[in-house]
């Protein structure tokens, strides 16, 4: 729901990508993000905004889309 709902909302302008973290590919990849949140006892999921966390334990549709909106319109 989300991923359609944010392309909907943001077409072309943003992409919504699923990573498992409990595969060793990703936790390198992610392996800062991953280190923050463990740090700070954020649950998952994560959610990354660029490479930047906005949001742990859980996706709200719409504050994401909020997010989203002032990243893109702060550029």
């Amino acid at each position: 729901m989300t991923a359609s709902y944010l392309a909907h909302t943001f077409p072309n302008q943003v992409s919504v990508e699923y990573y498992d973290a409990a595969q060793p590919e990703i936790q390198t990849q992610f392996s800062e993000a991953i280190e923050q949140a463990q740090d700070r006892y954020w649950p998952y999921p994560l959610v990354l905004i660029g490479e930047k966390i906005a949001m742990a334990g859980e996706v709200n549709t719409y504050y994401l889309s909020r997010l989203i909106h002032q990243e893109l319109t702060a550029k």
